[in-house]
C-alpha cells in the first residue's frame, strides 16, 4: 500500500505532496536515486523502503528519449534484466536492443509497471511480485494441477474448501499437532485411524457413505484415484472432470458443422466500405508485419496495404498497430464510411469502453480514439478468425514485398479467399482486380474467362485469356523451376486455336 503512494509521487510530479516531498528529501535526484537523508518522517521512511518494489517492475517507456540515461535506467522490455549492463553488450542483449520498439503513438518519456496490463501500479500486482522476488515463493509453491480446482464444476465454497485441503489448512488433528495444539490424534467417528486429510475426504465411514449418496462412488472404487495422499487424489479428480467436460462438448457438438461453415465474413452496407486488419509475426525473423484489405458493398477488392518492422511487440500492440495504420491508410484514400473489422476482443473492447492507461497499447488506442473523433462513421467491430481469413494471409506475405507497399490490383495469395467469400455472400463473379480500359466493366475491375490447367502443390493454376498469362495462387513463387513451367505453359496454350477465337 505504501508503494502505492510512491507510485503516486512518480506518477504526478506536480501533486502538492510529489513537490514537497520532492522539494524535502530528493531535490537533485529521483525518487529511485534518492538517499534515505538524516532525520527522515515515518512516512518518507516507508516510501523509501517501499520503492524497492517498484524497482523490481518498472521501466522506462520510451517516447521523446530527452529523460532516460541509457546506461542508468531501466528500459529494456521482458521479465529479465531491464538495464544495458555495458557499453558493449552480449548478444543476447543487443538483440532486445535491436526489438525495442519505437511507437510513434507515444511521445514523452513516462515510468510504466510491467507486471499490468495497463502498465499501471496496483497493490495486488505489487504484492505478487513481493512473493515472488523478495520473499522467495517457489518455497511456499505446491506443485499440481491448481487450475483443475478453480475450472471445476462445483460451487465456489466448494473449490475454496478443495484448495483449502491442497494448502494444508483444514484444522484436522494431525495439523493441530503440528502447530502445536495437544489433542488426540484418532479419528472421533472411526476411532482407530488417524484423523488427515485423505482420511476425512476418503476413508472414513460418514465420507464414504456421502460420497455413494451423491452417485459419485467411482471417486472411490476408481483405479485412478488410489493416490497415497490427498492432494494427489483431488488433482486427479479434478484433472479427470475437466476431461470428461470436454468429451461431453465434443460428443454433443453439432456433426458436420464447423466454425469454418457458421463464421463467415459479410459485405458492409450500401454506400460503405470493410477494412480487414491482422498482425503477423514471424518467428526467426524478428519482424511484424500487417495487414490491410479494402472492399466495397459487394465483396469486390478495393485496395490492400503491407507493411513490416524489425522489431517485435505484444500481440495487442501489433493489432493496435495494425488498425491504426488501417485507419491512416483509410484517410489517405479519402474514404470516410468505413467499418474496421479485427479479430483481437482485447483491442476491440479497449477502443468501446475507451481505455485510459500508460502503456505503449493504450497510447495507440488513445491515437485511434483521436482519429475516430475526427471521422465519425469510422466503425470497429470484432470478428472471428475464420471471418478475417484474408487480412490473415496478407501480413505472412508481406516478406515478399518491400517494408511498405500498397496494392490496387489483388495479391495472388489473397484472391482465392476473396473469390470464396463473394461467392459465400451470392455473388458468382470472379474478380482480378486488373485495370484495363479493352475490359473495364461496371465494377471497375477487368473480368477475363479462365481455363484451369491443374494444381501444383495444393494450388490451381489458370490462365487468363485476356492477358495471354498463365497465373497460379501460389505467391510467391516457391521456385524457378515453377516459373518455368508456368511460362512453358502459357506458350502451349496460346498456340491452340480455339484459345485465339475466344480472345478475339
Amino acid at each position: 500500500m505504501v508503494a502505492k503512494q510512491a507510485w503516486n509521487i512518480v506518477q504526478n510530479p506536480n501533486s502538492l505532496v510529489a513537490k514537497l516531498m520532492k522539494a524535502r528529501y530528493f531535490p537533485h535526484s529521483s525518487l529511485f536515486e534518492a538517499s534515505l537523508g538524516y532525520n527522515p518522517s515515518f512516512a518518507w521512511r516507508n516510501m523509501w523502503h517501499a520503492r524497492q518494489i517498484l524497482s523490481l517492475g518498472c521501466r522506462w517507456r520510451i517516447g521523446s528519449r530527452d529523460n532516460i540515461q541509457v546506461m542508468h535506467d531501466p528500459w529494456l522490455r521482458g521479465s529479465a534484466d531491464r538495464w544495458v549492463p555495458s557499453p558493449q553488450p552480449a548478444g543476447d542483449v543487443a538483440k532486445r536492443i535491436l526489438e525495442t520498439p519505437l511507437v510513434s503513438s507515444v511521445r514523452e518519456d513516462k515510468v510504466v509497471w510491467e507486471e499490468e496490463r495497463n502498465e499501471c501500479y496496483s497493490v495486488k500486482s505489487g504484492y505478487k511480485l513481493v512473493m515472488r522476488y523478495i520473499i522467495g515463493s517457489d518455497k511456499y509453491h505446491v506443485a499440481g494441477n491448481w487450475n483443475g480446482i478453480w475450472k471445476a464444476q462445483a460451487p465456489h465454497k466448494a473449490q475454496h474448501l478443495l484448495w483449502r485441503l491442497c494448502r494444508g489448512c483444514l484444522p484436522t488433528r494431525c495439523q493441530l499437532l503440528e502447530r502445536r495444539v495437544e489433542c488426540n490424534l484418532n479419528c472421533p467417528v472411526y476411532d482407530v485411524a488417524t484423523e488427515d486429510e485423505l482420511h476425512i475426504f476418503f476413508r472414513c465411514a460418514v465420507a464414504r457413505d456421502s460420497w455413494c449418496a451423491a452417485g459419485l462412488s467411482s471417486v472411490l472404487h476408481n483405479a485412478a484415484y488410489q493416490q497415497s495422499n490427498a492432494i494427489d487424489r483431488i488433482f486427479a479428480v479434478c484433472s479427470n472432470e475437466s476431461g470428461d467436460n470436454v468429451h461431453k462438448l465434443q460428443s454433443n457438438s453439432v456433426s458436420g458443422t464447423t466454425e469454418e461453415d457458421l463464421v463467415r465474413w459479410e459485405k458492409p452496407a450500401l454506400g460503405w466500405v470493410k477494412c480487414n486488419v491482422d498482425v503477423a509475426f514471424l518467428s526467426g525473423s524478428g519482424r511484424t508485419s500487417v495487414g490491410v484489405c479494402f472492399r466495397d458493398n459487394s465483396g469486390q477488392f478495393m485496395a490492400g496495404m503491407t507493411q513490416w518492422q524489425q522489431t517485435v511487440i505484444s500481440p495487442v500492440e501489433g493489432e493496435a498497430w495494425a488498425l491504426l495504420l488501417a485507419m491512416k491508410e483509410a484517410r489517405h484514400r479519402g474514404l470516410d464510411r468505413v467499418q474496421f473489422e479485427s479479430d483481437s476482443q482485447v483491442l476491440i473492447e479497449a477502443i468501446h469502453m475507451k481505455r485510459r492507461g500508460n502503456s505503449d497499447f493504450l497510447s495507440i488506442v488513445h491515437d485511434i480514439l483521436s482519429i475516430m473523433s475526427s471521422f465519425l462513421n469510422f466503425e470497429v467491430k470484432f470478428v472471428r478468425r475464420h471471418a478475417n481469413s484474408v487480412a490473415h494471409n496478407l501480413p505472412r506475405a508481406a516478406n515478399s514485398w518491400s517494408s511498405f507497399h500498397r496494392f490496387e490490383i489483388i495479391p495472388l495469395c489473397i484472391e482465392h479467399l476473396i473469390v470464396n467469400e463473394m461467392q459465400r455472400n451470392g455473388d458468382t463473379r470472379i474478380p482480378l482486380g486488373i485495370p484495363d480500359p479493352r475490359w473495364v466493366g461496371v465494377w471497375g475491375y477487368t473480368f477475363y474467362p479462365r481455363i484451369e490447367l491443374g494444381w501444383v502443390w495444393g494450388n490451381p493454376i489458370f490462365i487468363d485469356l485476356g492477358l495471354g498469362m498463365a497465373k497460379s495462387t501460389l505467391a510467391p513463387p516457391r521456385c524457378h523451376a515453377y516459373q518455368k513451367l508456368l511460362t512453358a505453359t502459357t506458350r502451349i496454350i496460346l498456340k491452340l486455336p480455339f484459345v485465339n477465337y475466344i480472345r478475339t
